[in-house]
C-alpha cells in the first residue's frame, strides 16, 4: 500500500470515528481528505468513500452537495452496467428527490435501485428500497400501496436488521393511521421505537417517537401525545438542526391546539414554519401556515384571518406535491367563506372546497370498497370535509378501484 493509499485509509477510519461521536463537520472534512488522497486508489475504494461522504451530507440535509457526488459517481459506474454502487447512487438520489418533493424523479431512481438490488438478492438493501417506495406512496396519498410496500419490506428482513425493520414498522404505522386505524398503527410505532431506542441513531429514534405521538393524538390521548412530542422535540433540538425539528414543533403545536392552548400553539407553528422554510420544505411550511389560519379562525380575528389566508394561498400555489392538501384547501375554504360573510372575501370560497373534495376523493379512489368508510368517517378531518361538501352538493364519485389484498392490519 502506497503512502497516499495509507493516508486515505487512515483518514477514512478517523472520519468514521468522528461520525460515531457525532462530530459531523469533522467527519465530512475527513472524508473529503480521504477522497483527495485516494485519487490513485482503485475505483471501488473511492466509490465507498464517495457513498459514505454523500450519506453524511444527506444527514446534514446538504442536498445539492450530495446530489452532485452521487450523480457524478453514477455516471462513472453506469458504464459497467448495473452494479451495487449504482444501486446505492440511485437510492440516495431518490431520497434527495423525495426530500425536494420531486416525486416522479424519486420514483424513477428508487425503481432503478430496487431492480438492481433484486438482481443482487441482498435482503437489507431490498428492504430499504421497498420502504422507500412505501414512503413515496405515502406522499402520493396511496395508503394501501404504502402499506403493501412496507409489509413487503418487513417480510424481506424477518427478524434481522433492526434499523430497516424500524423503518418498515414506522411506515406501516403511518399508513394505518392515514387509513383511519391509529390503534393498529400505534402497535407498529411502539415497536419501531423499541428497535431504535438507545441504538446509536438518535434521529431515527426521535422520528419514530414523533410518529407515535401523532397516532396518540389521533386516538385522543392528548397527555401522552404531548409528552412524547415534547421529548422528541427536546432531543432533536440537541442535534444539528434538520427539518425534523420543524416537524416536532408542528406536532407539539397540533397537540396544544387540540388542548386549546392557542398562544403557545401559535408560537410552535411559527417556529415550525421558520425551520421548514429555512430547509426549503415549502409543503411542510404550507401545512404549518394552515394551522396558524385555523387558530386565527378560532379566535375570530378578521385581520389575522385575511393576512394568514392570503399568505397561505400564495405559498400553497408554489407547492407541487402538497402534504395533506385536502386539509390545507379546506382551511382556506373556511377562511374565505368566513371573510365573505363579512364582506371582505377576495376569492371564491367554493373553489377551495371543490379542490379539497377532489383531493380527498383522489385518495379515496386508491382504496378497496371495504376501506372507504373507515377512511372517511374514522378520520375527523375527512368526515368534517365530507359533511360540508355534501351540504354544498358535492357528491361521491364512482370509482374503478384496483384490487388490493390485506388492506387492514391483522
Amino acid at each position: 500500500m502506497g503512502d497516499a493509499a495509507r493516508y486515505a485509509a487512515l483518514a477514512l477510519v478517523k472520519a468514521e470515528h468522528d461520525q460515531d461521536q457525532g462530530r459531523h463537520r469533522e467527519a465530512i472534512q475527513g472524508l473529503r481528505a480521504a477522497l483527495m488522497a485516494s485519487e490513485e486508489s482503485p475505483d471501488q475504494r473511492r466509490a465507498l468513500i464517495v457513498i459514505q461522504l454523500g450519506k453524511l451530507l444527506l444527514r446534514q440535509e446538504r442536498f445539492a452537495e450530495a446530489k452532485k457526488l452521487f450523480t457524478d459517481l453514477l455516471s462513472l459506474v453506469d458504464r459497467h452496467g448495473p452494479t451495487v454502487v449504482g444501486a446505492n447512487c440511485h437510492f440516495h438520489l431518490g431520497e434527495i428527490a423525495l426530500a425536494e418533493r420531486d416525486l416522479d424523479l424519486a420514483a424513477e431512481h428508487h425503481g432503478n435501485a430496487l431492480e438492481i438490488r433484486r438482481q443482487q438478492g441482498l435482503d437489507r438493501p431490498i428492504s430499504a428500497s421497498l420502504s422507500a417506495h412505501g414512503a413515496l406512496a405515502l406522499e402520493r396519498g396511496d395508503y394501501p400501496e404504502a402499506l403493501r410496500f412496507f409489509r413487503e419490506a418487513q417480510e424481506a428482513l424477518g427478524d434481522g436488521a433492526e434499523s430497516e425493520l424500524a423503518d418498515a414498522h414506522v411506515g406501516i404505522g403511518r399508513a394505518l393511521g392515514n387509513l383511519g386505524d391509529p390503534t393498529a398503527g400505534t402497535r407498529h410505532l411502539r415497536r419501531a421505537l423499541e428497535l431504535t431506542e438507545g441504538r446509536g441513531n438518535a434521529k431515527a429514534e426521535q422520528i419514530a417517537r414523533l410518529h407515535l405521538a401523532a397516532n396518540l393524538l389521533d386516538l385522543g390521548q392528548l397527555g401522552a401525545a404531548l409528552e412524547q412530542a415534547r421529548l422528541a422535540h427536546l432531543r432533536l433540538s440537541l442535534l444539528p438542526e434538520s427539518t425534523h425539528l420543524g416537524d416536532a414543533e408542528q406536532l407539539v403545536g397540533r397537540v396544544l391546539c387540540h388542548m386549546q392552548e392557542l398562544d403557545e400553539a401559535e408560537e410552535r407553528f411559527r417556529d415550525a414554519m421558520r425551520i421548514h422554510l429555512r430547509h426549503q420544505r415549502r409543503a411542510a411550511a404550507a401545512l404549518d401556515s394552515s394551522w396558524l389560519l385555523r387558530i386565527a379562525l378560532e379566535r375570530g380575528d378578521q385581520a389575522a384571518i385575511l393576512k394568514q389566508a392570503s399568505e397561505l394561498d400564495a405559498l400553497f400555489e408554489e407547492v407541487r406535491f402538497p402534504i395533506h392538501g385536502e386539509l390545507v384547501l379546506y382551511r382556506l375554504f373556511r377562511a374565505f367563506i368566513w371573510l365573505r360573510e363579512r364582506g371582505t372575501a377576495s376569492r371564491d370560497p367554493l373553489d377551495y372546497l371543490r379542490r379539497a373534495h377532489r383531493e380527498l376523493m383522489r385518495k379515496l379512489g386508491f382504496l378497496a370498497p371495504k376501506m372507504r368508510h373507515q377512511f372517511l368517517f374514522h378520520v375527523r378531518d375527512h368526515q368534517e370535509l365530507l359533511n360540508v361538501a355534501v351540504e354544498h352538493d358535492l357528491s361521491l364519485p364512482s370509482f374503478t378501484v384496483r384490487p388490493m389484498a390485506d388492506s387492514a392490519d391483522e
